[in-house]
């Protein structure tokens, strides 16, 4: 997944953010290398746009009881650096057929046709 990491976008952030590898995984340095924090969450892994990505963040998704965009990503971002991480996972949430369902629309039926008395003519006071 990591192999199809383009230089061009590595070229974009490299002057805002600090790439290193470990073992062969791109990771992202952060501000928090002092901190007593696991070092998956000071040395994020950098995710693409794969495949694998999206079975990823489904399942955080699902395992998260459906939580919206925000909430899957503050989980994801705890051990996963995505590039333009909210549009990917809303993307793929917008997918999910469950959260489809539960945010639908209300649906307006067609109003029902007027009984005969509404609309025959009669004679006032009769």
């Amino acid at each position: 997944m990591q192999s199809e990491w383009p230089s061009a976008i590595r070229e974009k952030y490299k002057d805002t953010i600090q790439f290193f590898e470990e073992n062969g995984i791109l990771k992202v340095q952060t501000r928090l290398i002092l901190s007593q924090d696991p070092k998956d969450f000071t040395h994020p892994t950098v995710l693409l746009d794969h495949p694998l990505l999206e079975r990823l963040v489904l399942h955080t998704h699902r395992s998260l009881m459906h939580a919206g965009v925000l909430t899957t990503l503050a989980q994801l971002r705890e051990k996963f650096w995505i590039p333009k991480g909210r549009r990917v996972v809303k993307a793929i949430l917008r997918q999910c057929i469950k959260c489809k369902r539960l945010t639908a629309g209300k649906v307006n039926p067609d109003p029902a046709p007027l009984p005969p008395d509404r609309y025959t003519e009669l004679q006032p006071f009769k």
